[in-house]
């Protein structure tokens, strides 16, 4: 807590509940871990079997598409508080490590640090990210990155890194 700002986590699961001020949360969920992420046609459809791209098949065999984590251990330091979480879409809990450390400054800013750690096997994974979702009030987005549109490594010269801002709706 820093003056009216508070943020609560739920003990058994880790979960960040509500972070704001008592009359407005900050965010609705999250953040949450994600390995996964819908795939397109270089990876190997389902549609198309003997598709030469083995990447959804493997991603499938390792169970990315379904991991599980479990809160396994729960520190706090001063003003941090770290949630590890072991998981596995394949029923070896070993699989993943993931520590998340939530660190809220005197302003009330919670600084969000993720530590992720693959087994050896988790190769060629699809995605490492996190998701967090807002409340519908919050309209705009603000952010300092490459932009103002999405953008690959193949059209990074088209998106500079700037600061941007934007409507949600076309965000």
């Amino acid at each position: 807590q820093s003056g009216r700002v508070k943020a609560r986590f739920d003990a058994n699961t880790g979960e960040l509940l509500p972070y704001g001020t008592p009359r407005r949360n900050f965010i609705s969920q999250g953040p949450i871990l994600q390995l996964w992420r819908a795939a397109i046609d270089n990876d190997g459809l389902k549609l198309w079997p003997d598709h030469p791209s083995p990447h959804l098949r493997n991603w499938r065999a390792l169970g990315i598409d379904q991991i599980k984590l479990s809160l396994n251990d729960i520190e706090q330091i001063g003003s941090k508080i770290s949630f590890t979480y072991y998981g596995s879409g394949r029923g070896k809990p070993g699989d993943i490590r993931h520590t998340i450390t939530y660190t809220m400054n005197n302003e009330g800013n919670l600084h969000v640090e993720h530590y992720v750690k693959l087994n050896t096997e988790l190769v060629d994974v699809p995605r490492i990210g996190v998701t967090l979702a807002i409340p519908l009030q919050y309209r705009a987005v603000s952010w300092l990155g490459r932009g103002p549109w999405e953008n690959y490594p193949d059209r990074n010269a088209s998106a500079l890194i700037s600061r941007y801002n934007q409507d949600v709706d076309d965000f």
